[in-house]
């Protein structure tokens, strides 16, 4: 384990990474053309999901960046 903390920005980005494609499936879910209930009320919180994707993303982002930055 590295003491500089760059094992916890890893795992950061893969917790992260993970929710970002949990929010993009649920963003994607709607989409198809079904009656089932848990998609059908997917549709209503877009605008929550899309919000959550972008913060979810520039996290993902941010933590991608100061793990490169710390190996260099």
């Amino acid at each position: 384990m590295a003491s500089d903390g760059s094992s916890y920005r890893f795992l950061a980005a893969i917790v992260v990474f993970v929710l970002l494609l949990a929010l993009a499936t649920a963003s994607l879910l709607p989409l198809i053309e079904t009656n089932i209930w848990w998609i059908r009320y997917l549709d209503f919180p877009r605008v929550q999901l899309a919000i959550a994707a972008s913060i979810a993303l520039l996290l993902y982002l941010g933590l991608r960046i100061k793990r490169q930055r710390s190996l260099d």
